[in-house]
Formats: structure tokens, C-alpha cells, sequence
């Protein structure tokens, strides 16, 4: 069960590191970086309330 998060998270690594690498040298990086700050600023306060739900959760076990 283990191995198999340690395969999703080297596969992650490896894609974001492939599209960053792409993206300096295209000379899109700033674009993305601009496009990725708003999507965290939009997508962060749903991913903080999740993460609260859980821990509430998992108190009242």
C-alpha cells in the first residue's frame, strides 16, 4: 500500500519538473507563475476548509 504513494509521488515530481524545466525555457514561466497564484488564491480556501472537516472528523471518533 506504501509503495504505491511512493509511485504517485515520484511521478509527480518527475511531471512537475518536466513543465517547469519546459516553461523556463519557453519563457512562459512568469505567465504560469501569474496563473497558478490565482488558482491557488481561488482554489486554497475550499482546500483549508477540507482539511478543517477532516480534522473535525476525526475528532469525534
Amino acid at each position: 500500500m506504501h509503495i504505491k504513494y511512493f509511485y504517485i509521488t515520484i511521478i509527480l515530481f518527475l511531471a512537475s519538473t518536466f513543465i517547469l524545466t519546459y516553461l523556463m525555457l519557453s519563457n512562459n514561466l512568469e505567465n504560469f507563475i501569474y496563473l497558478f497564484k490565482w488558482f491557488m488564491r481561488t482554489v486554497s480556501p475550499f482546500i483549508m476548509i477540507y482539511l478543517i472537516y477532516i480534522g473535525i472528523k476525526n475528532d469525534k471518533k
